[in-house]
């Protein structure tokens, strides 16, 4: 059969049950034929991705159109988490409805896809991060510049010297962070934590800087 030699995974699925593989879908999964028979199709994909998958199957069951092309995780004998890529589309298998399915490892892509974003997420955090410093740094001198003044002109008064401490104390702050936002730049593997509003934002206090050998 044409189906047992296709370059990507072949499956029937009927009442839920996986009914033909093609010789790639056991490659994909690392299970037998006769593993893969006898359990539902859904329990072989990723928790995660489940629910989407089989309310898919079921729209498809049902006749209803939509995209037939989608992509999921799923999981193979060796637990090892894969990414497919899926289409399918409705059609009778010895006398009853199912769904024939082709599915296409696309893992190597979605890996390659990920290391891509996050080069170029990293790349524009140094850029922001150069950015920030060399704008920030300037006022903060004169900032700086001028407290001195400031002390001599006020002289020895308890209250104006707690408000001149508290501004030194921030400045120090804030010169301490442009030192770890210098260090970025020689920085290899920046480290993200999630901000509010599902925003990513630099750890500074987690990404190191490379050290000379």
């Amino acid at each position: 059969m044409l189906i047992e030699t296709a370059n990507d995974g072949v499956i029937v699925i009927q009442d839920g049950m996986i009914k033909f593989v093609n010789p790639i879908v056991i490659k994909i999964t690392g299970y037998s034929a006769e593993e893969l028979f006898s359990r539902k199709f859904h329990e072989f994909i990723y928790e995660e991705d489940r629910k989407m998958v089989y309310s898919n199957y079921e729209r498809r069951m049902k006749g209803e159109i939509f995209e037939s092309r989608y992509s999921f995780r799923i999981l193979t004998k060796d637990s090892e988490m894969k990414w497919v890529d899926f289409s399918s589309a409705k059609m009778e298998w010895e006398g009853k409805p199912s769904v024939l399915a082709f599915l296409t490892d696309i893992t190597e892509r979605r890996n390659a896809e990920k290391k891509l974003m996050e080069a170029e997420q990293k790349n524009s955090a140094l850029a922001m991060a150069v950015t920030a410093n060399h704008e920030i740094n300037q006022p903060l001198m004169i900032i700086s510049g001028n407290l001195e003044f400031l002390e001599l002109y006020c002289g020895k008064d308890e209250k104006n010297e707690k408000y001149i401490k508290r501004i030194k104390e921030s400045i120090s702050r804030i010169d301490n962070i442009l030192k770890k936002m210098r260090d970025i730049e020689q920085t290899e593997n920046l480290e993200f934590q999630q901000y509010a509003g599902g925003r990513s934002m630099i750890n500074i206090g987690e990404s190191k800087p490379v050290e000379d050998e």
